[in-house]
């Protein structure tokens, strides 16, 4: 009995300190790392062989971040706008206003993760293709978004604005 006491003390000191030292989800750890914007010539280039507009996303962390949940809702989600329509971000009605990972997809601590930007639904099967392009009159921020959390609203993680 005296160990199971002491396990539950435990257990609450160590959700006491996250707390008290302001420990962050590993969401808060992602960071748009490089966009590139009306592509024809840099690489990486796509299973299609295509260079297109991407995104590099990076976790700055040091645990694995998982990007794509069960539900859109619970996934990570990358736009190019500002702001998100005031119905649920997780709605079908948000269609090509908020792309989000595909379930099992996950960036590892230190790593970086490429999403292409040409609106091909066809090979985000295969690999990240989100359903917009970036413009490249720096006109609208890369916006990196956060699954919806327990208000219903995402969080936004990251956003750049293009020059």
């Amino acid at each position: 009995m005296r160990s199971a006491t002491l396990a539950g003390l435990v257990g609450i000191l160590l959700a006491w300190g996250a707390v008290v030292f302001g420990e962050e989800e590993p969401y808060m750890a992602l960071r748009i790392n490089e966009v590139i914007a009306d592509n024809a010539t840099r690489g990486p280039v796509d299973l299609g062989g295509s260079t297109t507009d991407m995104v590099e996303i990076h976790n700055t962390g040091n645990v694995k971040v998982v990007l794509g949940g069960t539900t859109a809702a619970g996934s990570v989600g990358l736009s190019d706008t500002k702001e998100l329509p005031v119905d649920d971000p997780a709605t079908p009605t948000n269609e090509g206003i908020l792309w989000t990972f595909r379930q099992g997809t996950d960036i590892l601590p230190g790593g970086f993760i490429i999403v292409f930007c040409d609106g091909n639904a066809v090979q985000n099967l295969c690999e990240p293709h989100a359903s917009f392009k970036v413009s490249a009159d720096g006109d609208e921020p890369i916006t990196l978004w956060g699954p919806v959390g327990t208000d219903g609203k995402r969080q936004i993680l990251d956003q750049v604005w293009l020059p």
